[in-house]
């Protein structure tokens, strides 16, 4: 889904601010440990601005801010007690293969994306 994730991002995002990494990249583990962030879980999604690092769906929300409209309401997500929302991001993480299915090999990134990717 990770991949399938950022492609989903970059389609729908309304400024084209956000950048990318694979949480098993030195770049990914770089930033997050910049962070403070040093239990690092491969699956879960993390993002990073001002500094702060989000996660789960907090990471979700955050992102959110960066989607057109009607995908920007899922930043309604802070207004549930973060237990809850992070309750239903398991149950979309557990069913996730499920739902969306599986990939063998992860995209290679367009030329024209590849700034978008920190590596």
């Amino acid at each position: 889904m990770c991949s399938r994730l950022v492609s989903w991002l970059i389609e729908h995002e309304s400024n084209h601010d956000l950048r990318f990494a694979s949480l098993r990249s030195d770049a990914g583990l770089l930033a997050l440990r910049r962070c403070g962030v040093s239990d690092i879980d491969f699956e879960t999604m993390y993002l990073i601005e001002d500094g702060h690092s989000y996660t789960r769906s907090a990471a979700v929300a955050c992102a959110a801010r960066h989607l057109r409209w009607p995908w920007r309401a899922l930043t309604a997500l802070t207004l549930l007690p973060q237990a809850a929302s992070d309750d239903v991001y398991r149950f979309v993480a557990r069913n996730r293969y499920r739902w969306f299915g599986t990939q063998t090999e992860c995209p290679i990134p367009l030329p024209s994306l590849q700034h978008r990717f920190l590596d």
